[in-house]
């Protein structure tokens, strides 16, 4: 085995990972974060039915194409269609944050709105307390 031959396998290992293993892991992290328990093996089965499908139709449109108009608008179409998924992912990440970031800043009212209730029950308490123990104070004076 040659020393260029080696580097060939690397790279095709490498390659085979990224193109098989880490979208199925990305998608099963990301599928496990957004639903519950419940509807989690529901939900990956159909996504795995999707992704079949999307892995049977693509190739046959992506020809169709290819047979009609000629390898560069079948490439061209390609990158359009990579482009626009891309495109989709970023905003479902930003719109993702925007969500976080408002359930954090939902979560820090709540805090806030707690530890000031907290206060308002402490200080009623105290006002109470020491009016029962003026009172009675003022009862036992007499």
């Amino acid at each position: 085995m040659g020393r260029s031959q080696g580097w060939e396998y690397v790279g095709a290992i490498l390659v085979g990972l990224c193109a098989f293993i880490a979208p199925a892991l990305m998608i099963t992290a990301l599928l496990k974060r957004e639903v519950t328990d419940e509807v989690y093996a529901a939900s990956l089965s159909m996504l795995t039915a999707f992704f079949a499908i999307g892995q049977i139709v693509g190739p046959l449109i992506s020809s169709f194409i290819v047979e009609s108009n000629g390898l560069v608008v079948g490439t061209a179409s390609s990158a359009l269609i990579l482009g626009v998924a891309a495109v989709c992912a970023c905003g479902h990440g930003i719109v993702q944050q925007r969500i976080h970031r408002a359930h954090v800043q939902l979560a820090q009212r709540e805090d806030e709105g707690m530890t000031l209730l907290i206060h308002q029950v402490a200080f009623d308490s105290e006002n109470i307390q020491g009016e029962e123990k003026g009172g009675d104070e003022a009862r036992a004076e007499p």
